[in-house]
């Protein structure tokens, strides 16, 4: 028994390795080319390595309006070398009632006019000349209302109280950029929009002077007549006692209310 298994034994030694070999990759045909190279995945980037996105860009929006001036107040604005146009301007011009020339506009920190003038005269027709001692930079608005004030309230009190009309504005002021009543804490007076004008005293056609706050009986009825008439002309209208105001009259075209005339008096 034992010599059959010794037998068996040298057989299976016997026999070719290549029937316990691992078989060989066959080749691949010529038509599919050589076998593709498996990529490696692209690694992940971090949070902190994330490129974003680029946005798209707003595209340029054209329109065919035109440029608009800016509103008083932006210092940086280039003051234009011609002044702008102004309806109630031309129209000024062409009745020459008023002596004035007109302005580039005016910049000036929080302060400013689209288009002032500086105003030397009134001349209204068929009446008194009216020179201001001062010329002022007012609005072409406040001019309108000067000499409107002038015919119809100034000139008719005049000749009723002292029998001859008035030729001169004294102590005279226009544009000033200043808080209301010189406070630099206080919000921006109308002087320094061109908006109003202040008044100090009047000059008679015979050389006399009436100082606003001055005495004598004719003197203080006319004050009070065409400080009156004023109201309602002007939006605000200031005089003595009220303070600041006691020796001249500061009369604006200051928008209040819904409608933009609702009156200050006093």
């Amino acid at each position: 028994m034992l010599h059959l298994l010794r037998a068996a034994i040298l057989l299976a030694l016997s026999l070719p390795t290549a029937a316990f070999a691992v078989p060989l990759p066959v080749e691949r045909p010529a038509e599919f080319g050589p076998p593709a190279k498996a990529e490696a995945p692209a690694p992940t980037p971090s949070a902190s390595e994330t490129v974003p996105l680029p946005q798209p860009r707003p595209g340029k929006i054209e329109t065919d309006v035109g440029p608009t001036p800016p509103p008083p107040g932006l210092v940086e604005a280039e003051v234009p070398p011609d002044p702008l146009p102004d309806p109630v301007c031309d129209a000024l011009e062409a009745e020459r009632e008023v002596e004035f020339e007109r302005l580039p506009r005016l910049m000036e920190g929080a302060c400013g006019a689209l288009t002032p003038i500086r105003m030397s005269a009134l001349t209204p027709k068929g009446g008194q000349r009216v020179t201001f001692e001062t010329p002022i930079t007012v609005t072409c608005e406040v001019a309108k209302t000067a000499l409107y004030w002038l015919v119809h309230k100034v000139q008719p009190a005049a000749q009723k109280h002292f029998g001859e009309p008035i030729k001169a504005f004294r102590q005279t002021g226009g544009y000033e950029c200043r808080g209301r009543n010189r406070d630099p804490k206080a919000k921006i007076s109308e002087h320094g929009q061109a908006n109003a004008i202040d008044i100090g005293a009047f000059e008679r056609a015979g050389g006399t002077i009436i100082a606003v706050g001055g005495e004598g009986e004719a003197e203080l009825s006319f004050m009070t007549e065409i400080r009156d008439g004023a109201c309602g002309i002007f939006t605000t209208v200031l005089g003595p006692p009220v303070a600041a105001h006691e020796e001249h009259f500061h009369l604006d075209l200051a928008r209040r209310g819904k409608n933009g005339r609702t009156t200050y008096c006093r």
